[in-house]
C-alpha cells in the first residue's frame, strides 16, 4: 500500500491508495485543484476556495500568486495558468474596497437585496454578530440564530450576484462573542462557524469594549492557520483627530494581534464621535486617519508606507454624529478623493438605513442622516472609491 504524507504546520493528512484520510485541524494541497486547498473539520474533508486568482502554496501554507505557488496540479485543465510575475504575496485575505455597514436587527430597515438593486451595492459589514445567554454561542444582534431565514436568505440574494459580507463582531452594545468565550479554542470554533453559515472569510472585530486580548488574538491566529485566506480586520475607536486610535481600545489591540502572529489585513478606525481641531468636518475625518497611519507606522515599522496605507480603511457616520459633528455629501466626495489619491484598502460607512434624507435637521435616528441628502446618496458617492 503506498502513502503519501503532507505535512503541515499543524497536523497531518494521510494519502492512503489516492484516498485522503485526515486527522483534525490537517490541511493540505488540493491534489485535483491548484485554486483550493483541502481542511479537515469535524471528521470530514473540505475543499476551500482560495480568493479569485490565486493558488495554495503548500510551502507558506496560504494563498499566493500563482507564480509564488508553483502549483501543477491538474494544471491542463487550470485556466489560470501561473502565468503572474512572481512577487511579494497577495494581502493574506481578499476582500470588498467599499463595504457599507448594514444592520442586520433593524426591523423597518430597506432589505438588503432591495439596497442592492436600487444601488448595484453589492458589497456589505453585517453588523452585528454578538454572544448570546447561551454562552459562546454566535448570534445576530444576541438574538437570532446565524441561519435565521429572515436574515440569511437576504444575504444569500446578493452573494448570488457576486456580493462578498464582511461580519462584524463587537461594536457599542454587547454581550460580546469575545466576553461569551472563555478559550481561545471555543472562540476560534465561534468564528469559523460564522464563516460557514454566512460563507465568507472576512470577520471583522469592532472594539468598543475591553476584551481579552491574548484569547482573541490567539483565536484570530487559529482560524487564519485553519483557514488560509481569512482576512481579519479590527475597527477601532478614534481619541483625536491628531492623535489616532485609542491607546487601550486601539494600539494595544493591534499589538497584541502582532505579537500572536494574526494577519491584521484591514486597520479601521471609526472616524466619529471624535476630538477634531478641524473646521471642516471632512478634513477633521481625514486628518484622524492620517495620524492612525501614523501610529500603524510604529506598530509595523518593516512595512512601506504604501503597504501601510493598503492596510488602513475609513468609517465615517453618515450626517448626526453624537459630537454634533455633521458628515456631509460634501464630506464624503472629499474622504473619496482622498482615498482614491491614496490607495487605501476599505471605504465603509455607518449605516446604509441610514443613508436618506427623510429627517433634515432633526435628531439622532437609526433610520435617517439627519442631513440634507437624495435617497442612498452617500452609497453612490462612495462607490466612486476604486481602490
Amino acid at each position: 500500500m503506498s502513502k503519501l504524507l503532507v505535512l503541515t504546520a499543524f497536523n497531518v493528512l494521510l494519502f492512503s491508495n489516492g484516498v485522503l484520510s485526515c486527522e483534525e485541524g490537517g490541511i493540505a494541497p488540493n491534489p485535483e485543484d491548484c485554486k483550493s486547498y483541502i481542511l479537515c473539520l469535524h471528521g470530514e474533508e473540505q475543499v476551500k476556495e482560495c480568493p479569485a486568482g490565486l493558488h495554495y502554496n503548500k510551502e507558506q501554507k496560504i494563498c499566493d500568486w500563482p507564480a509564488n505557488a508553483k502549483c501543477m496540479n491538474n494544471q491542463a485543465n487550470d485556466p489560470e495558468k501561473p502565468t503572474t510575475p512572481p512577487g511579494p504575496p497577495p494581502p493574506h485575505g481578499s476582500g470588498p474596497y467599499f463595504a457599507p455597514y448594514y444592520d442586520v436587527m433593524l426591523k423597518t430597515a430597506p432589505k438588503l437585496s432591495e439596497v442592492a438593486e436600487k444601488t448595484g451595492q453589492l458589497d456589505y459589514t453585517l453588523a452585528f454578530v454578538l454572544g448570546s445567554s447561551a454562552g459562546c454561542d454566535p448570534k445576530w444582534g444576541a438574538e437570532k440564530d446565524l441561519d435565521d431565514p429572515t436574515i440569511l436568505d437576504e444575504i444569500r440574494k446578493v452573494q448570488a450576484k457576486g456580493g462578498q459580507m464582511i461580519v462584524a463582531l463587537g461594536g457599542a452594545a454587547g454581550p460580546y462573542l469575545e466576553h461569551m468565550c472563555s478559550t481561545s479554542d471555543s472562540l476560534a470554533s465561534a468564528y469559523m462557524k460564522i464563516l460557514d453559515v454566512v460563507k465568507t472569510n472576512h470577520l471583522d472585530v469592532d472594539v468598543e469594549s475591553p476584551i481579552n486580548l491574548d484569547m482573541v488574538n490567539k483565536a484570530l491566529k487559529k482560524v487564519q492557520e485553519e483557514r488560509p485566506g481569512t482576512t481579519v480586520s479590527y475597527t477601532l475607536m478614534v481619541q483625536a483627530e491628531d492623535y489616532g486610535l485609542n491607546p487601550d481600545l486601539g494600539v494595544k489591540v493591534l499589538e497584541s494581534a502582532k505579537a500572536h502572529g494574526v494577519h491584521v489585513d484591514i486597520v479601521n478606525p471609526m472616524t466619529m464621535e471624535f476630538q477634531g481641531k478641524s473646521a471642516d468636518w471632512g478634513d477633521a475625518v481625514i486628518g484622524a486617519a492620517e495620524a492612525v497611519l501614523v501610529q500603524m507606522k510604529v506598530i509595523w515599522p518593516e512595512k512601506s508606507d504604501g503597504e501601510l496605507k493598503r492596510m488602513l480603511g475609513v468609517t465615517p457616520m453618515l450626517g448626526q454624529n453624537f459630537n454634533r459633528k455633521v458628515f456631509e455629501t460634501k464630506h464624503g466626495r472629499k474622504l473619496v478623493d482622498w482615498a482614491n489619491q491614496n490607495h487605501i484598502g476599505l471605504l465603509a460607512f455607518w449605516s446604509i438605513a441610514r443613508d436618506n434624507g427623510n429627517c433634515p435637521g432633526g435628531g439622532i435616528s437609526p433610520y435617517c442622516s439627519s442631513t440634507t441628502q437624495g435617497d442612498l446618496e452617500f452609497t453612490k458617492i462612495f462607490q466612486g472609491f476604486k481602490n
